[in-house]
């Protein structure tokens, strides 16, 4: 995957948390709505995601090592995952004990590879450090 492929894959999905998180708080308006404290939350997350896609956007593209972009692909990996659950129960709503059950099953998934990632990655830089950063 080249590194302009791997940008504009970053940028979109900045572009679709800035879509869900305003599609969110629409359907989960506030008593004070729209003026409450969830509403400023919503737009301060807003104004830092797009502040991101601008960052990006106007930035020049930096080379990054193969490894590097192996692990930025498997970071937006897991957020992927972790926006399909969010998703789930903002949108799909399924009752409970069935949503903490998927909610494990989503956070065990997404906990076991962030750790096989960083092992991973120390085992073949033969640093922890690297690993450490890898999973962070």
């Amino acid at each position: 995957m080249s590194n302009i492929k791997s940008n504009n894959i970053l940028r979109i999905i900045l572009v679709l948390c800035v879509f869900l998180i305003v599609a969110v708080w629409a359907m989960y308006k506030p008593f004070a709505w729209p003026f409450g404290k969830e509403a400023a939350f919503c737009l301060l997350s807003v104004v830092l995601i797009s502040t991101l896609v601008v960052i990006l956007c106007t930035k020049k593209i930096v080379k990054i090592s193969e490894r590097q972009e192996k692990n930025v692909v498997l970071g937006l990996s897991f957020g992927l995952l972790w926006t399909i659950e969010i998703s789930m129960n903002n949108f799909i709503r399924p009752g409970l004990p069935l949503r903490d059950i998927l909610d494990n099953i989503f956070w065990a998934v997404i906990a076991l590879a962030i750790l096989i990632a960083a092992v991973n990655e120390s085992y073949h830089s033969d640093k922890f450090v690297d690993g450490l950063k890898s999973g962070l």
